[in-house]
């Protein structure tokens, strides 16, 4: 077979490649070139890296600057608002101060929308419920402070357990003294009523009532929700407040030989209740 020349043109392209893809060094000094390259490289890309770095923390610094500069603008514009409605003094700050609690680009149409005045009344409402309910909780620490101060209140042996349960309460009213075998007493009970079990014991509750009883008197409660069990508990009136909100009068009971294991039960189901609602 006859070699032709672009057979030998391949062999030599071929046989040539290796000698001039892997160089050979002769010496360290060959290698100086190579190395001042690389390490330009380096220092380029580090330069750059450092850039970007101190670019992008000031472009974070600036920017919460010009937030806070737009919000600032926008609770001057919520002030001047409220003060041409006729909103004073404190008024325009408690209102500046619900209105920051929105956006920024929000805060501004509070006052002047249908849904932004909607928006203050429900957070004025829970501001205020949330306010009696500290005003109570005040009032009760300052009642049992003063009656410590008078030495009236004795520690309780039994923990009480807090709730706002429905129940059903009934006076028990002293009849004439029947002659019978046994001789006891005979109780006439008053058509029950409705009332509130604000907290309960093994050894007594309080509960308000619009009941007329003294200290003293005898009465009878059983739950009137459907998830407690609780039989009639009778019980002796140990303390009559009245109550500001309604005309029920808070009454302090001291159960006479309650049904404990109903009463247990009852106080286990209002404490997980209690839990539950906590979560």
């Amino acid at each position: 077979m006859p070699v032709r020349r672009s057979h030998i043109a391949i062999l030599l392209v071929f046989g040539a490649r290796p000698a001039l893809a892997v160089p050979s060094f002769q010496s360290s000094s060959d290698l100086g070139p190579l190395v001042t390259f690389l390490t330009a490289i380096v220092s380029i890309s580090l330069v750059l890296y450092i850039l970007f770095k101190l670019f992008s923390a000031a472009s974070r610094r600036n920017q919460p600057r010009k937030q806070r500069a737009t919000g600032a603008e926008s609770r001057e514009n919520f002030h001047y608002q409220a003060t041409a409605h006729g909103f004073q003094g404190t008024e325009t700050k408690l209102l500046a101060r619900i209105a920051g609690n929105v956006p920024a680009n929000m805060s501004s149409d509070l006052l002047e929308s249908d849904t932004g005045r909607e928006y203050l009344l429900s957070n004025l409402e829970k501001r205020i419920n949330r306010r009696q309910r500290e005003i109570q909780l005040i009032r009760r620490i300052q009642t049992k402070l003063e009656k410590m101060g008078t030495n009236e209140l004795t520690p309780r042996a039994n923990v009480r357990i807090e709730t706002d349960m429905r129940i059903w309460v009934a006076k028990k009213l002293q009849g004439a003294m029947v002659a019978e075998e046994d001789g006891e007493d005979v109780f006439i009970e008053v058509e029950p009523i409705s009332g509130r079990l604000q907290d309960i014991s093994e050894g007594g509750a309080a509960l308000t009532a619009d009941l007329a009883v003294a200290r003293g008197d005898m009465v009878e409660f059983w739950s009137a929700d459907t998830d407690i069990l609780l039989s009639p508990v009778t019980s002796i009136v140990v303390d009559v407040k009245d109550t500001e909100a309604d005309r029920d009068g808070l009454l302090h009971l001291h159960f006479m030989d309650p049904p404990l294991s109903e009463l247990r039960s009852a106080i286990y189901a209002l404490q997980s209740r209690n839990a539950t609602d906590a979560s």
